[in-house]
């Protein structure tokens, strides 16, 4: 009964890693093409500027506007795929290393949340804000400051996230040292 226990871990453990194997993968591919984009868009915005306004702060806030994101959101895509990089090695889920990953991708969230707020009210010329838009879903292009709750959302949850593989990692050390 005991070798047939091991032997369920043991094929449930491969699966685990061949799909963090396959997530690892098309994550970096994600990532590499996110970039790729990023280029080409900061390539676009310095060529052929989105804004007809000839004022310098507003072409370079409306640019950062939009790079700063696609950055972040590359980032992201990068550290995930390492995440499931080390699982795919067979290195522990639950670890102080992967805690600290998921931490940064909140901090990166939240950074995405301050950038996007920001630079959306630096890009306000009427000092009478119009509008202070909340949600999840795009926005409307129209000048108003954004509060994005998508992205404050998410760094909740991967700080909740992080806390939970920190405390797992805890309780694994503390089963490892009553075994």
């Amino acid at each position: 009964m005991r070798s047939t226990n091991a032997d369920d871990i043991k094929r449930g453990f491969c699966k685990v890693k061949r799909i963090s194997h396959a997530m690892s993968v098309v994550l970096t591919f994600l990532c590499v093409a996110y970039a790729m984009a990023c280029v080409g868009l900061a390539m676009r915005q310095l060529l052929f500027p989105l804004s007809t306004s000839d004022d310098f702060w507003i072409w370079l806030f409306s640019g950062m506007r939009i790079a700063f994101p696609m950055v972040f959101n590359a980032l992201v895509l990068l550290i995930l795929a390492n995440v499931f990089r080390s699982i795919s090695k067979g290195l522990p889920l639950f670890s102080i290393g992967q805690s600290n990953k998921i931490a940064v991708v909140g901090i990166i969230f939240l950074l995405s949340f301050f950038s996007d707020l920001l630079l959306s009210a630096a890009l306000i010329a009427d000092p009478q804000m119009h509008l202070v838009s909340f949600g999840i879903l795009p926005f409307q292009e129209q000048e108003s400051i954004k509060v994005n709750v998508s992205t404050l959302v998410g760094a909740l949850v991967c700080f909740c996230l992080s806390f939970a593989f920190r405390y797992a990692t805890l309780l694994q050390e503390l089963s490892d040292d009553t075994v």
